[in-house]
This record gives structure tokens, C-alpha cells and sequence, in this order.
């Protein structure tokens, strides 16, 4: 019987314990429940950023410090329309020309022996400008058109004497005719073809076939003006290109590099950057106390220095064409 006894109030107290734990567990009594934190076996996987490729293989700053480590550099660069408004990529539609590589043996412009000056602008002859307005050809390969309007504008100019003579070409009826309709991105054209059609057929007026439907296209109606070079001549070597430039603008070409795309003012020379392609550009001088030509680009206005820029003589290729004489052929009106 005692030992019965024992055997209960051992399994009584067993009993008591069991309760008194359960209830320390469950967060009676007030007391709080410790967990302990997981400790991770290995560190977690970490997602690599993305590399972005930058919009231009060298930036304003690079450039700047191209130009300042240079003791020769003479020009500025800054942020320009070209820079801000495209990537290096969208820049390399711009620079549309096909340079003519073997084409040294086929000059047919006769230079004289006569002595040069030693600078000479259209921008400043007799007192006036003979230039026409700065176009911008927007995001197209279409600057070989530009060049070569833009000669045949001057030259009209030239030809009547009258400097200030109304003259807005249609690049766009140029290059829509004078390539097939060929899609203006990315272009590509040589400088010889259009000097071909502008002989042979001519261009209109901007008013009647407009830049801005690009890339779209409407014929212009039968009974428009047309307007044609009486000649283009191939020219080779500086001298020979000065001496042309006496007589009206020469189209020429270029090859672009990156560090071109910034170019504000001064005397461009190439430092650094990728070579985007070929550049068709309209030559209207030269001064040789700055070994350098003086050109108009079809960037905008809000490209270089007003749209022109001075380039080093070596940054030219060694051709380009001029156009001589215009002749106006008027609309047949039936009666």
C-alpha cells in the first residue's frame, strides 16, 4: 500500500511538470517565446547589372581632353544637335558617302598656272555672302543631295551676279530620282551620279517637292521648273580644288570621326573616337596662313559654327566636283 502510494504521487508530480512546460512554451505567464534565427549554410546569388554600352565611344569630356593634351589642337568642342539628338550608331546613317578610292585618273578639270590667293570664302566675296541657308538632312544618308544642291544653289547666284537671289533646291527630288528610290537610311551614294542627273535632268524647286514628306514621296505636278547644272567637272589634288572654288562651291567628302560630331568652332583636326563612315560636304574656301579649308556642312544651324566648319587640309579627300553654269528650264504650258 505505501509503495502504491509512492507510485502515485510520482506519476502525479510527472503530470505537474508536463503542464507546467506546456504552459512555459505556449507563452503563458507572460514570458516571451526566443526563436532563434536561421542562419543561411551559403551567402545568396547576387544578379550581375546589365552592362550599358554608352551612346558614343567617347564623350564630350574625352574629347576636351583630347583637345587640351594636344599643343596643336585648335578647336572647341561641345554638345551639339548631331550629339544630343542621336547615338554614334544613328550618327553613321548620317556619313552616306561612297568615297571614290581609285579615282585619281579621271580628273577632267583643267587647272591653270595662276596664282592663288591665299584665302578665299563665299562667305565673304566682294563684300557679300553668296551662301545659301544651312539645311539639316535630319536622321537620313542623304548629305551627298544636300552638297550637291547646295553648289547648284550658290552657282545660281553666281551666275545671275546677284547674291541675295532667292534659291531653295529639293534635295529630296535629287536623291528620290537621281538613286531609284533608293531608302534614304541608311543612303549611301557617290558624288558623281547626282552631277550626272543634275546635267541631264535637273532638280525642283524645295516648294514643289518638299524635304519634309521624307521618307514618303510625291511626284510634283507636270508643270514645274526644272533646274540643271550645264556641267560638272571632276577635280583632283588641293591646288586644282582651290582653283575650282574661284568659280563656285566644290562638292567634296570627308571621313568622319567621333570627335567630329562635337565640333563648335575652330580648326577641326581628328583626335580620337570610331570612324563612322564618309561625310559628302560642300567646300567654299580656304586659308593657307591656317592650312585649312572652309566647308558647309547639312547638320542644322545648331551643328558647328553655324552649320559651317575649318578643317585641317589634310581631313579633305583629295577630290570633289563643280558644277558650272545653270540653265532654268520652265513648265510647257498648254494653251
Amino acid at each position: 500500500m505505501k509503495c502504491l502510494t509512492g507510485r502515485k504521487y510520482n506519476v502525479f508530480s510527472m503530470i505537474i511538470y508536463l503542464i507546467a512546460g506546456f504552459l512555459i512554451l505556449s507563452g503563458c505567464g507572460g514570458s516571451e517565446t526566443v526563436v532563434n534565427p536561421v542562419v543561411p549554410t551559403s551567402t545568396p546569388s547576387v544578379t550581375a547589372t546589365p552592362t550599358v554600352t554608352p551612346p558614343w565611344s567617347v564623350s564630350l569630356t574625352d574629347v576636351q581632353s583630347a583637345i587640351t593634351k594636344d599643343p596643336n589642337s585648335k578647336w572647341i568642342a561641345g554638345n551639339t544637335s548631331v550629339t544630343d539628338n542621336y547615338t554614334e550608331e544613328e550618327a553613321k546613317v548620317l556619313c552616306s558617302l561612297i568615297p571614290e578610292e581609285n579615282s585619281s585618273g579621271k580628273s577632267n578639270y583643267m587647272p591653270s598656272d595662276k596664282t592663288l590667293p591665299g584665302a578665299f570664302s563665299w562667305k565673304n566675296y566682294k563684300g557679300s555672302n553668296w551662301m545659301t541657308s544651312v539645311r539639316d538632312q535630319g536622321p537620313y544618308g542623304t548629305g551627298v543631295a544636300f552638297a550637291s544642291t547646295g553648289a547648284l544653289e550658290v552657282m545660281m547666284r553666281i551666275s545671275r551676279d546677284d547674291a541675295t537671289l532667292d534659291t531653295d533646291l529639293s534635295e529630296w527630288y535629287l536623291w528620290w530620282n537621281g538613286t531609284g528610290g533608293k531608302n534614304p537610311v541608311p543612303g549611301k551614294w557617290y558624288l558623281d551620279v547626282p552631277g550626272l542627273f543634275l546635267t541631264l535632268t535637273g532638280t525642283v524647286s524645295e516648294g514643289d517637292c518638299p524635304y519634309s514628306q521624307i521618307p514618303d514621296y510625291n511626284e510634283p505636278n507636270q508643270y514645274v521648273t526644272y533646274y540643271r547644272a550645264t556641267e560638272y567637272q571632276y577635280i583632283s589634288g588641293k591646288d586644282a580644288i582651290k582653283e575650282a572654288i574661284l568659280t563656285g562651291p566644290v562638292a567634296g567628302g570627308m571621313k568622319v570621326y567621333a570627335d567630329f560630331c562635337y565640333y563648335k568652332k575652330g580648326i577641326y583636326k581628328y583626335l580620337t573616337g570610331n570612324y563612322l563612315g564618309d561625310q559628302a560636304v560642300l567646300l567654299i574656301g580656304w586659308d593657307d596662313s591656317q592650312n585649312c579649308w572652309i566647308a558647309k556642312n547639312s547638320w542644322s544651324s545648331d551643328w558647328g559654327d553655324d552649320g559651317y566648319f575649318w578643317i585641317d587640309y589634310d581631313g579633305i579627300r583629295n577630290y570633289g566636283y563643280l558644277y558650272k553654269g545653270v540653265t532654268v528650264v520652265e513648265p510647257v504650258l498648254e494653251k
